[in-house]
Parts: C-alpha cells; sequence; structure tokens
C-alpha cells in the first residue's frame, strides 16, 4: 500500500454580463439551462471529469468513481468505465470497490473513539492489552515490543520497517510453511508470528508506514469490545453515518459482493502461488493475498459517497452526529514531530491520517490506498468545506507516477469551482 504526493493548483472562470437590452428586461425569464449561471456550475464539473478521465485513459484503468461533498451534502458523483468488462457493467457512483489503505482511517475513528470514551489510552501498550498472545514455540521475542503503546501503533512508529523486514500481512504462504500450519494463517496467527521476529527501531523513534500495526490495533479493538473488529466498525462507526454497504472484502473473484467491481492487473503481470495453494497459480488481486487477513489495515470495500458519509460523522457535517470531539480531532491530526521518511511540520502521518498545511485554510486530511495488481482510492477533506473520493478499478505499474499526477489533477479541477451544485445527492445513494 502506498503513499501520494500533494500539489495545489487552481483555475478561474469568468461570467458573461449584459449591460441592456431586450432580454435583461423581459418579462420571460431566460431558462435555467441557458443560463450563464448553469453553464458556471456546470463547467468545473467538466474539468473534474476530464481529470479523471485523463488519468484513465494515460493509465489503462477499466473504471473509476468519484463523489464530491460540499458542507456535508453529497454535490456531484460519478462513474466511468467499466466496473467490470467481461460483463460490460458500467462503473456508477454506487459501485462498491476495495479501498485498501484508506480503511486505516476507520480504525483510527474507532481507536480514538474508544479512547475518548475512557475505554482505552493513548500510552497503553499494546501487548500488555493483547496478553494472550505469545510467539510461536521455538520463536523468541524480541523484549521492546513491551513498549510499543496504542498511539505508536496509529502513526506508524512501532519499531517494524517493511523495507527491511518485510510485510507479513502478505506473506501468508511462507507462515503458514513456517509453522506447519494450513495457508492463509489468520490475523491472530500472523501477529504471533511476527512477535517472534526482531523490530528494526526502538519504538516511538521512528515513523515507517505500517500494514501490520494497523493489524494489532484491529485485535486491540477486538479485545476492548468483546466484538469481531468487522462488527464493531459497523455498529459504531458506519451505521451511525448511515452507511449500510460496506463490509471487509473477499479474497477470491467469485467472492464479490452485489455490486462490486472487478479488478484488473496490468499488461503482462505474472500469476502468482494463490494464498490457497489447491488454487495453484492465480492473478494477483484473486488471491494473491487473503483480503480478511488485511481487514483492519486495507480490507473495506466501499463506494464513493460512503466513504463522504463516513467523513460526515468525523467531522460532524450535514446535521449528522459528530462521533469525535475537536480535543479528540485536534489530537488526531497532531504533528507528531518523528524523523522519517517525508516527515515535516507542513506535511506528516498523524494518528490514521495523512495532514498538510495544518493550521491554515488550504489544511487538507487524506489518505491513498493501493494493492498491486487490483485498485487505488484516494479519500481527502479539506478545511473549506469540501471532501472528495476517487476509487479506481486497477493500479498502474507506474503507481508512484500515477499518485503524483492523481493528488494535483482531482485538487486543481475541485478547487476550479466557484458556485456548487445546491442539490444534496445523498439521498439518490442509499
Amino acid at each position: 500500500m502506498k503513499g501520494r504526493i500533494s500539489v495545489r493548483g487552481r483555475t478561474v472562470f469568468a461570467g458573461v454580463f449584459f449591460a441592456f437590452g431586450a432580454l435583461l428586461f423581459s418579462a420571460c425569464p431566460l431558462p435555467a439551462k441557458c443560463s450563464d449561471t448553469a453553464r458556471a456550475e456546470r463547467a468545473p464539473m467538466v474539468k473534474v471529469d476530464r481529470a479523471v478521465k485523463g488519468l484513465m485513459k494515460k493509465y489503462g484503468i477499466p473504471g473509476a468513481t468519484i463523489a464530491v461533498m460540499k458542507d456535508g451534502k453529497l454535490v456531484y458523483a460519478e462513474g466511468y468505465g467499466f466496473s467490470d468488462k467481461a460483463a460490460k457493467a458500467k462503473a456508477k457512483p454506487e459501485t462498491l470497490f476495495r479501498i485498501a489503505s484508506v480503511s486505516k482511517t476507520l480504525t483510527a475513528v474507532a481507536v480514538l473513539k474508544l479512547v475518548q470514551e475512557g475505554k482505552l489510552g493513548l500510552e497503553d501498550r499494546a501487548f500488555d492489552i493483547l496478553d494472550d498472545l505469545r510467539p510461536p514455540d521455538g520463536m523468541q521475542e524480541d523484549p521492546r515490543l513491551a513498549q510499543i503503546t496504542v498511539k505508536d501503533l496509529l502513526r506508524h512508529s512501532g519499531g517494524w520497517v517493511t523495507a527491511e523486514a518485510g510485510d507479513p500481512q502478505f506473506a501468508s504462504l511462507q507462515i503458514a510453511e513456517a509453522l506447519g500450519i494450513p495457508s492463509p494463517p489468520d490475523a491472530r496467527t500472523v501477529i504471533r508470528f511476527w512477535m517472534g521476529q526482531p523490530l528494526q527501531r526502538d519504538p516511538g523513534t521512528w515513523y515507517s508506514y505500517s500494514n501490520f500495526g494497523y493489524n494489532v490495533l484491529g485485535r486491540i479493538i477486538e479485545k476492548k469490545t468483546g466484538q469481531s473488529y468487522e462488527n464493531h466498525i459497523l455498529s459504531e462507526i458506519l451505521l451511525p453515518a448511515g452507511v449500510r454497504r460496506m463490509r471487509i472484502g473477499g479474497t477470491l473473484k467469485e467472492q464479490r459482493a452485489d455490486g462490486e467491481a472487478a479488478y484488473y492487473g496490468n499488461a503482462g503481470d505474472p500469476l502468482m502461488d494463490a494464498v490457497y495453494p489447491c488454487l495453484g497459480q492465480v492473478p494477483q488481486a484473486y488471491g494473491g493475498w487473503c483480503h480478511a487477513v488485511l481487514d483492519s489495515h486495507g480490507g473495506w470495500i466501499a463506494s464513493a459517497p460512503d466513504l463522504l458519509r463516513f467523513i460526515r460523522v468525523v467531522e460532524g457535517s450535514g446535521g449528522q452526529p459528530k462521533l469525535l470531539t475537536n480535543e479528540t480531532l485536534a489530537t488526531m491530526t497532531a504533528y507528531q514531530g518523528l524523523p522519517g521518511d517525508g516527515q515535516s511540520p507542513q506535511h506528516y502521518y498523524a494518528l490514521g491520517w495523512n495532514v498538510d498545511n495544518p493550521g491554515t485554510p488550504q489544511e487538507e486530511w487524506s489518505h491513498s490506498g493501493a494493492l498491486s495488481g487490483s485498485n487505488a482510492t484516494l479519500l481527502t477533506r479539506r478545511a473549506d468545506g469540501i471532501s472528495y473520493a476517487v476509487l479506481f478499478n486497477s493500479l498502474p505499474a507506474d503507481y508512484a507516477g500515477f499518485f503524483n499526477e492523481l493528488t494535483p489533477a482531482i485538487r486543481a479541477a475541485i478547487s476550479s469551482v466557484r458556485a456548487w451544485p445546491r442539490k444534496d445527492l445523498f439521498p439518490k445513494y442509499p
């Protein structure tokens, strides 16, 4: 799962004015569909469409959706291309897509809500909570595991460096073989195995993006609530937001949910060994990993409008209940002051969100998500009341180039809008 890069841009449109003439004083008003106001409102949305279509064409992506929210209202939603090429099914705003690491925002909000309720502490030691988990026989626990806090897991400072040690969340076959068990191992077994491996840094001293740390957070949620991770997120975060269709996605193509997109690799991608050995070799998107094991760091599927419903209850807009207090939101988005890749006071990973330009009118919270051979996602919340979600059913081979273009292209198109549509489209996409 990859990160993202931010660039800013804007475009200004000029209106057309009549000083005198019959039309100005006519008793018969100009039809709304012909008015300059209507055209001015629609024109920026055409730029949004053009930006998405341009990226799809350049990078060979079959399908995508976008949804835009202004002040708690869904003001734009559109689908592009095919959600399923074989079935000739068009992508629609309500199409479900894997959201990959955008799942971390759900997990972080759930954890912070438990902290807010006094059921959990940010400085609580993670493996004191998970005291029923131990490394497999014959494997030695790194003593520094005892120092890892809930806050360290949220901000990716647990001490694991994926570039040096690998990512156990995508190593089902290797873990199963090492432990002599059937593949794929479940999330708790992955944790037990990784507890027997050394840390690469002292906890709390270094930012290094870790899917595994969010697996641990999922199990902490389960331990503290007595619910499965998925059920807790559904009941405490998504149902209050009015979300009914989100769920943890399936691993295989035949396990897709109703209305879920198909996923596509890139030309020339090799097949890989399936996490279910009986399946032999498979396309990476359908069996290259166990999707259930990704749950709390990358397992959710969602529509673009539903991701914006989630944003509404995080920020408390559109007349929705606000899940987190202002104090908790400030904690969630505060600069962590950690060294590490791409961290600075102007751009950093906080607790479950990337934050840009904090404390300014240009402040943004965002998270991207990507699964190789499968999908790409961007969710952004801006201080000016605008939020947007963009979902694609393929991840280009040049994913770095793609994300370098995605964020500035969508930001520029969104920022060009001067008069937003007034109708709230949320009721159209239940």
